[in-house]
């Protein structure tokens, strides 16, 4: 389902490690429609996120990691989060905006790459590393997204902000399930083709044209934090990309 450098998620690894995130955000009282805010660059963990705060019915909206100051307390503003999950690659970002709303929770998924500096990690109420490795694996009970419709909202995804402030744009499970649907599809996409995806996953483009069409196809993802030109073709040729 997954690679990300050497490691490796299959469809049943990479189910169970979002069910884990879906028990722990439950646990800490997040309900079907209530609006997470998720800010990390990419990594395996961005999906554990997406994907388990999804299975609860929760909205997540994708959180530019380059911003700060002026447009991040707007786009938390915006969507009306009362929770944000940070990875500590984003950290910074928040430990410099002051005017962040009051009562916001920043719960903290520290980056072996970049791991939180101590004194913005104390901004964070939650350690969801320390968290999610020992909740269940399982699927979570079908009782606690009762009532979700295809039509409701699955993620808000902002724009680049070119004409103004970030505006958040409005995907529903329906539109995302059909991105995918459609665009396996028109490009024959099968089980055993692989995605390359070094855009930003809080792009549309990562997240629904890429993710939404391979997880459709039961394909592989594989992810990289960043374009880069030296490794592009040995990734393609280590990782069968097609």
């Amino acid at each position: 389902c997954i690679l990300h450098g050497n490691e490796r998620w299959s469809y049943a690894e990479f189910n169970a490690a979002v069910n884990q995130v879906a028990h722990t955000a439950y646990a800490l009282g997040v309900r079907k429609g209530d609006v997470i805010g998720l800010a990390m660059e990419n990594r395996p963990a961005f999906f554990f996120a997406w994907l388990g705060l999804s299975k609860l019915g929760a909205i997540v909206a994708f959180i530019n990691t380059q911003v700060s100051g002026k447009v991040l307390q707007h786009v938390i503003d915006v969507i009306g989060a009362k929770t944000v999950i940070v990875g500590s690659e984003c950290l910074p970002n928040f430990a410099t905006t002051p005017e962040l709303p009051a009562g916001l929770n920043l719960w903290l998924w520290s980056d072996p790459e970049r791991p939180a500096d101590p004194a913005q990690r104390a901004i964070c109420a939650v350690d969801l590393t320390e968290r999610v490795p020992t909740a269940p694996q399982e699927n979570p009970p079908l009782d606690w997204r009762a009532g979700l419709v295809a039509g409701d909202t699955a993620q808000y995804i902002f724009t680049s902000g070119t004409t103004g402030l970030p505006k958040a744009a409005v995907v529903s499970h329906a539109r995302w399930l059909m991105a995918g649907a459609a665009m396996k599809e028109v490009w024959e996409i099968e089980a055993d083709d692989c995605f390359y995806c070094f855009l930003p996953l809080y792009h549309g483009a990562a997240s629904m044209s890429a993710t939404a069409t391979a997880l459709t196809a039961g394909a592989s993802l594989l992810e990289r934090r960043k374009f880069s030109r030296r490794e592009f073709w040995p990734d393609v040729r280590q990782y069968g990309v097609t």
